[in-house]
C-alpha cells in the first residue's frame, strides 16, 4: 500500500512538475498570438480608415479643381455673351407690339399663358423658334465660340419670373427650352436664388438647375433705361459636361468589390444617385433604402453629409445583404460632402476586405497553437512514462526501507511497553515526592513571608540610616565651619598678641625715655641745690629695678 501510494504521489507531482511549466509557456504564446492578431486588427482598420478617408478627399479635391475650371470657364462664356449681344445692338423691349407664350414652369412642367412686350436684339424680333434649324442671334454664336449654352431671359411678370425667350439648351425632345421659365419662387415655397439674385441687380454665379439638370452657371440682370431688371444674360456648362471626373469616379477600386458612389443630399434630389457604381442606377433616388437591420442608412449618409464642412470626414458603417448572399455582411463608405454642387461623395467596401492581413496572421497563429498542443500533449504522455517508471523505482526503495522500518518499530513498541511499566513506578514515587514538595512549598511560603517582613524593617532602619547619615553630614560640616572660625580667631588673637607685645615695647620705651627724662630733671634741680648727681641718680635707678 505505502509503495502504490508513493508511486501514485510522485506521478501526480512528476506530472505537474511537467504540465505547470508547459500551461505557463502555451500562456504565454497564446497572450502573444493574441496581441498579433489584435495588432493586425487594428492595423488592418487603421490603413482601411486612411484608404478611404485618402479616396473620399482625392474625389473631393478633383471636384474642386474641377468647379474652379468650370467657374472660370462660364465667367469667360459670359464675358463673350455679353460682347456678342452689345455687338448685336443690345436689348431692349417693344412698345407696341406684344407676344403671347404659353410659359411652362421647368419645375413642375405646369404651363401658364403670359402676354408680354416683344423682346428685340437690336432692330430684331427675337426670333419665335423651338428648331436648331433656325438660328437665333447672340445664344448660337456665342455657343459656336466657347461651346457651352447661352440663354436670354425676358421678366414675364411683377413676380419676376424669368422667361427663356431665346435659348440653346435642349429638353429631352431635343428642342430649345424657349417657352420654359425659372419661377420666382420654388416649389418648396423658398424664393429661387437665381431670381432672388438678379431682381437685386446682382449677378449670380454657381449651381443652378437650368430645365432638366444641373448646370454651373453665371447670370447677369438686364436693366432698361430706368434701371429696372427686365431680363437677364446666361451662360453656363453641364456640371458633368466633362465625362473624364466621371469616368475617373467610377473607375477608382476600394478594396476587392468596393466602389466610390455620389448622392444628392438636398431639396428634391436628396438621395438621387448621380455617380452609381458602374453607372447603372444614376438617377435613382434611394433615399428609402434600407440595411439589413432595417435602418434607412442613406437618410442617415446624407443627414450626416450636410453637417461636414469642406474637406471634413464621416464615416457610415452598416450591414448589407446583397441578393444571392447567405447572410448580411459589415460594410462602411467615408463620406465627404461638396457642398457647391451638392454632393456626397462615399468610399465604400465591405470590412472583412481590408482584414485579409489579420485574418492570414489569426490563422497562422491557430496553426502554430495546434502545433504546440500536439507536441505538449506528446511531451507530456513522455512525460508521465518517465515519471511513472521512476515512481515505480523510487516506490520499491522505499517500500524495502519501509519494512524493515515497520520491523524496528515492531521492537520499539516491545520496548516502549516495558518503559511504560517503569513509568508508572516512577509516576507512583512522583506522586509522593509531589506530596512532599506541598509540605516544602509551604514552609517556603511561611519563610518568603518572614523575608518579606525582615525586608520592610530593614528597608526602615535603611531609612533612618539615610537621615543619620544626613545629619552627621550636616554636623560634620558644622563642626568644620567651626574649626575654620577658630583658627580665623587663633590666628586673629596671634595678630591681636604681637600688636599689644609691639605697644609694650613702644610703652616700655616711652617710660624709659619718660624716666630717663625725670632723671635728667632731678639731675638738674639738685645740681641748682647742691646735691650730688651720681649718688642721688645711682638710688633711684636701682629703685626702679626693683
Amino acid at each position: 500500500n505505502i509503495r502504490i501510494s508513493l508511486t501514485r504521489k510522485l506521478l501526480l507531482f512528476g506530472t505537474a512538475l511537467t504540465i505547470i511549466p508547459m500551461g505557463i509557456a502555451i500562456g504565454v504564446i497564446t497572450w502573444q498570438n493574441g496581441k498579433m492578431v489584435e495588432s493586425a486588427d487594428e492595423g488592418c482598420t487603421s490603413l482601411a480608415s486612411a484608404d478611404l478617408n485618402h479616396i473620399a478627399l482625392n474625389i473631393y479635391s478633383m471636384c474642386e479643381v474641377h468647379h474652379t475650371e468650370l467657374l472660370k470657364q462660364v465667367q469667360s462664356g459670359l464675358n463673350v455673351a455679353r460682347n456678342q449681344l452689345e455687338s448685336a445692338g443690345g436689348v431692349s423691349l417693344s412698345s407696341h407690339e406684344t407676344v403671347t407664350w404659353t410659359a411652362i414652369n421647368q419645375y413642375t412642367k405646369e404651363s401658364t399663358e403670359s402676354k408680354i412686350p416683344q423682346m428685340l436684339v437690336g432692330q430684331d424680333a427675337v426670333v419665335f423658334s423651338d428648331s436648331f434649324d433656325q438660328k437665333h442671334a447672340v445664344v448660337d454664336p456665342t455657343q459656336q465660340l466657347v461651346g457651352g449654352t447661352c440663354t436670354l431671359f425676358q421678366r414675364m411678370n411683377e413676380a419676376g419670373d424669368m422667361l427663356r425667350v431665346s435659348t440653346n439648351v435642349k429638353k429631352l425632345d431635343g428642342k430649345r427650352a424657349i417657352g420654359t421659365y425659372i419661377p420666382a419662387t420654388n416649389p418648396d415655397g423658398k424664393p429661387n436664388p437665381v431670381v432672388s439674385t438678379l431682381l437685386r441687380g446682382e449677378t449670380y454665379q454657381g449651381r443652378a438647375y437650368v430645365v432638366n439638370q444641373w448646370y454651373i452657371t453665371v447670370y447677369e440682370p438686364i436693366l432698361d433705361g430706368a434701371g429696372n431688371v427686365v431680363g437677364a444674360l446666361y451662360f453656363g456648362v453641364a456640371q458633368e459636361e466633362d465625362k473624364v471626373l466621371r469616368e475617373v469616379i467610377m473607375n477608382t477600386p476600394v478594396g476587392e468589390t468596393g466602389y466610390v458612389f455620389v448622392l444628392n443630399a438636398k431639396d428634391g434630389d436628396k438621395g438621387r444617385y448621380v455617380i452609381s457604381k458602374d453607372g447603372k442606377r444614376d438617377g435613382e433616388i434611394i433615399l428609402k433604402a434600407k440595411d439589413a437591420n432595417g435602418v434607412e442608412f442613406i437618410k442617415e449618409i446624407c443627414e450626416k453629409a450636410e453637417k461636414l464642412g469642406p474637406g471634413d470626414l464621416d464615416k457610415q458603417v452598416y450591414p448589407w445583404k446583397n441578393a444571392g448572399d447567405k447572410e448580411a455582411r459589415d460594410k462602411v463608405a467615408h463620406l465627404a460632402y461638396f457642398e457647391p454642387w451638392d454632393w456626397v461623395i462615399g468610399a465604400s467596401s465591405y470590412l472583412d476586405e481590408f482584414y485579409g492581413a489579420r485574418d492570414g496572421v489569426r490563422s497562422a497563429s491557430e496553426t502554430c497553437m495546434q502545433i504546440i498542443l500536439g507536441v505538449s500533449l506528446i511531451a507530456l504522455v513522455v512525460s508521465c512514462f518517465v515519471w511513472l517508471i521512476v515512481a515505480k523505482k523510487i516506490g520499491n526503495k522505499v517500500g524495502m526501507v519501509a519494512d524493515r522500518l515497520r520491523l524496528a518499530s515492531q521492537q520499539v513498541t516491545a520496548g516502549a511497553d516495558q518503559l511504560a511499566s517503569a513509568g508508572q513506578s516512577l509516576a507512583q514515587g512522583s506522586n509522593e515526592q509531589a506530596a512532599a514538595i506541598e509540605e516544602t512549598s509551604a514552609c517556603l511560603s511561611e519563610v518568603s513571608d518572614k523575608t518579606h517582613e525582615s525586608e520592610s524593617s530593614a528597608n526602615q532602619a535603611m531609612s533612618l540610616m539615610r537621615n543619620t547619615e544626613n545629619d552627621v553630614s550636616t554636623g560634620k560640616e558644622a563642626m568644620t565651619r567651626l574649626n575654620e572660625a577658630i583658627h580665623s580667631i587663633n590666628d586673629a588673637s596671634d595678630e591681636t598678641a604681637a600688636i599689644v607685645r609691639t605697644i609694650d615695647e613702644i610703652a616700655f620705651q616711652t617710660n624709659l625715655l619718660a624716666l630717663n627724662a625725670a632723671v635728667e630733671a632731678a639731675r638738674a634741680g639738685d645740681a641748682g641745690r647742691g646735691f650730688a648727681p651720681s649718688s642721688g641718680a645711682g638710688r633711684g635707678f636701682r629703685q626702679r629695678g626693683r
